[in-house]
C-alpha cells in the first residue's frame, strides 16, 4: 500500500543533505537485494543543490557508482552540453565528480530534430536497462522528483497532452506555454517506481503545497503522482510549508 509522507525540513541545505542520505540507503539497499541500483532524476534548481551535496566525498563514498544506473525523468530538446540540459547541470554537479561508468549514465536524445524519436529510443532504453514487472514496466528503485508553482512535474505540465498517456514509458510533450517539446516520463513509469521523493522549496510553493496537503481538489499533475507500490515521500523546506496547519 503507497504512503505518501510528509518531511519538513529548516533550510534548503539540510532538505538537500536529506535527500541525499535517503538516495545512499535506498542505493545500498537495492545493490544489496538485486547488485544494481536504478534511479532517475530531476532537474531544477533544488536538485541542483542535492548533486552538489551527493559529489562531496563524504556522501559519494558510501555508494559503490559502478553498481549505479542514472536515468532522467524529463530533459528539455537541446544538446547535451546546451546550459538549459537537464543533463548537463547532472553531469557538471554530480556526475563528473562521481566514478559512475559512462555506460551506466543513460540520458534522453534532446538533441534529435525528432522529440518523438527521441522519446521512443529512451522507451527501448528503459526496457533493456530497467527491471521490468510483469507488464513490462520498468521498475525503478527510486525516482527523484521536483514541482513548479503550475503543479507540473517532471515535463507534466498543465493541459498538456502526456497527462493523459497510459501506455507509453516516456513522451515528447509539447508544452504551449512555454513554446516548446520537451521529454518526459509517463505516469505508467513514474508510478511503478519502489520509491519518489518530490523536493520543493521557497515560499512561491507554499500555497501549493497547502492545497494538495490539506483538500480534496485534484488540480495539479504532481497529484497523478501516485505510486502502485512503494512510498511517496514529500521533502521540502520549513518556507514551503509555512502555510500548514502544525
Amino acid at each position: 500500500m503507497t504512503t505518501r509522507q510528509l518531511f519538513v525540513f529548516d533550510s534548503p541545505q539540510q532538505l538537500s543533505e536529506k535527500a541525499a542520505q535517503g538516495w545512499i540507503d535506498q542505493g545500498n539497499q537495492a545493490i544489496l537485494d538485486n547488485g544494481a541500483f536504478h534511479i532517475a532524476l530531476s532537474g531544477g534548481s533544488t536538485p541542483k543543490r542535492l548533486f552538489k551535496v551527493m559529489a562531496q566525498p563524504t556522501f559519494a563514498q558510501q555508494l559503490e557508482w559502478s553498481k549505479i544506473h542514472i536515468y532522467f525523468g524529463d530533459e528539455r530538446c537541446v544538446p547535451a552540453d546546451h546550459p538549459d540540459s537537464n543533463y548537463k547541470m547532472a553531469f557538471d554537479e554530480l556526475l563528473s565528480h562521481v566514478p559512475c561508468p559512462a555506460d551506466n549514465i543513460h540520458r534522453m536524445a534532446g538533441e534529435l530534430d525528432d522529440p518523438a524519436t527521441a522519446a521512443h529510443q529512451y522507451s527501448q532504453t528503459l526496457i533493456d536497462n530497467v527491471p521490468l514487472d510483469a507488464k513490462a514496466i520498468p521498475c525503478f528503485d527510486l525516482i527523484f522528483l521536483g514541482i513548479g508553482t503550475d503543479g507540473h512535474t517532471a515535463s507534466l505540465f498543465p493541459e498538456s497532452d502526456a497527462l493523459f498517456e497510459e501506455h507509453k514509458l516516456a513522451v515528447a510533450n509539447y508544452v504551449e506555454k512555454l513554446q516548446s517539446w520537451r521529454l518526459t516520463l509517463t505516469y505508467p513509469t513514474i508510478n511503478n517506481a519502489k520509491k519518489i521523493i518530490v523536493l520543493a522549496e521557497g515560499e512561491q510553493k507554499a500555497d501549493l503545497i497547502h492545497e494538495i496537503f490539506t483538500t480534496d481538489t485534484h488540480n495539479y499533475p504532481i497529484q497523478k503522482v501516485i505510486p502502485k507500490y512503494g512510498d511517496l515521500m514529500w521533502y521540502v523546506d520549513k518556507d514551503a510549508a509555512k502555510k500548514m496547519p502544525n
